[in-house]
């Protein structure tokens, strides 16, 4: 992948984010969606996926007969992490058996919205996943991966200053450095909104990364408005009274605690909706379970949206 183009840290994230956005739709009130190997990419928050998929998918084809994409999805992207971890442990155990869908246009808007806050965040981990709030605030971990793009997001920058590293940065930033909120307008890129970030020296935090740390108020973009209101550093100017701050301090303070949640919480997530029928490595005796060759997917139209 690294071949096709792309840094680093853009092709590492980009295979966390394809299984995250695969899993990430799943809803416990629906009963659908979760890691099924399909991604509605006419939907805005897929924005910029299809060269991850484009380039995933020349290398699944060849062992399409014996694992599902699904299952190829999610190896891929626990490959990545493994690989970013610097010298650093965490156990992710794989099961295998989740089952490719053809179709899964349902997934539209299931994903949450970065220009929003805490209640959002919660009510889609919480309600519709099935994710505790220190499981979810483990997850949004992941932005220590990656950057965002404006064409594909409205949004630019990356989060950390390495960001083809897996570690606790993210947290570490997010209360420790001074953030100001700026507004972006990329509408001349196909993005169909202006939308709200927090900036430091060249990296961005999003409001639904703030909010894991700060009260950012119900008016959650009015800090653009003439306000300058500084969120973290030695200036903050911002409640600390959200219930998932402590849990932040505790990540930003040791990466072996991050580390630890993140796992068995990235490996629930990769499950949803499926766990029952998932079986071990180990517990694969002969490959009797062929699969019928799936065939390749058509090249994944872009798209731009509002998922970094």
């Amino acid at each position: 992948l690294l071949q096709m183009g792309g840094t680093r840290g853009d092709v590492i994230a980009g295979l966390v984010r394809l299984s995250f956005h695969d899993a990430g739709t799943y809803s416990q009130v629906e009963g659908n969606g979760g890691p099924d190997g399909c991604l509605d990419m006419a939907s805005p928050d897929n924005g910029g996926i299809a060269d991850i998929i484009t380039g995933v998918e020349s290398v699944y084809q060849a062992f399409s007969s014996v694992i599902s994409r699904a299952d190829f999805w999610a190896l891929a992207a626990n490959a990545a992490l493994q690989e970013s971890l610097n010298g650093a442990q965490m156990d992710i155990p794989f099961r295998w058996g989740r089952v490719d869908a053809t179709e899964c246009t349902f997934d539209e808007g299931r994903l949450p919205d970065s220009e929003q806050g805490y209640n959002h965040v919660m009510s889609w981990a919480i309600d519709h996943l099935g994710l505790t709030t220190r499981e979810i605030t483990a997850l949004m971990g992941a932005h220590t991966l990656g950057r965002t793009d404006p064409a594909n997001s409205g949004y630019d920058g990356p989060w950390v200053n390495d960001d083809a590293v897996f570690n606790n940065d993210y947290f570490d930033d997010l209360i420790n450095d001074p953030w100001e909120q700026e507004q972006n307008d990329f509408r001349s890129l196909g993005i169909g909104r202006v939308t709200h970030q927090w900036n430091r020296n060249g990296r961005m935090m999003l409001n639904t990364d703030m909010a894991l740390g700060f009260d950012i108020g119900a008016d959650i973009n009015g800090r653009v408005q003439g306000r300058r209101d500084r969120c973290g550093g030695n200036g903050n100017n911002c409640s600390t009274n959200v219930p998932t701050r402590s849990i932040v301090e505790e990540y930003a303070r040791s990466n072996a605690a991050f580390l630890r949640d993140f796992g068995p919480a990235w490996v629930k997530m990769q499950e949803l909706g499926v766990s029952s029928s998932l079986k071990n490595l180990d517990s694969c005796d002969t490959p009797s379970q062929v699969l019928t060759p799936a065939p390749p997917l058509a090249t994944p139209p872009a798209s731009t949206g509002n998922s970094p």
